[in-house]
């Protein structure tokens, strides 16, 4: 919640007005800091054998978040975090699509007050603003993609 809520700000309150150069600065923070923990021995080196799996995955990931930053110039957070809580309808559509995977019918039925959550949400918030609320559940759609994608 705190990277969500510097980023509206950088986005917004500071006019950085690069959400792709924001993402990029994330995903080196982050590789700086997995190849610290790596030299110092921290968390091991390992040989990755599957490469275009996990550059499939890679590039799910870097969609998510390029997704979810342009979003946050045109959404409020809040708003931002009632869509992304759509994550989970979408995770199920992708198992059952990419791996034939079934949830069972009580988990479906608690993913129907969610739906209906983000719907009532989304008709009574005040800033809607139609392309960032598409470009949210895209990045909440590519989110659960990578969970697929992960197992």
């Amino acid at each position: 919640m705190a990277v969500v809520l510097l980023n509206k700000a950088l986005l917004t309150s500071f006019a950085f007005r690069q959400p792709v150069l924001l993402t990029t600065m994330h995903m080196a923070g982050f590789a700086s800091v997995t190849w610290t923990l790596t030299l110092t021995r921290v968390y091991p080196l390992t040989r990755i054998t599957q490469h275009w799996r996990t550059l499939a995955l890679a590039a799910v990931s870097v969609c998510s978040l390029v997704l979810g930053n342009c979003s946050l110039r045109l959404l409020p957070v809040s708003f931002s975090q009632a869509l992304g809580s759509t994550t989970p309808v979408f995770t199920a559509l992708f198992a059952w699509a990419l791996q034939g995977r079934r949830e069972s019918v009580l988990t479906l039925c608690t993913l129907l007050p969610v739906v209906a959550g983000v719907a009532l949400a989304s008709g009574m918030e005040p800033h809607l603003h139609v392309i960032g609320t598409a470009l949210c559940l895209c990045a909440a759609s590519f989110r659960a993609l990578k969970t697929v994608l992960q197992v």
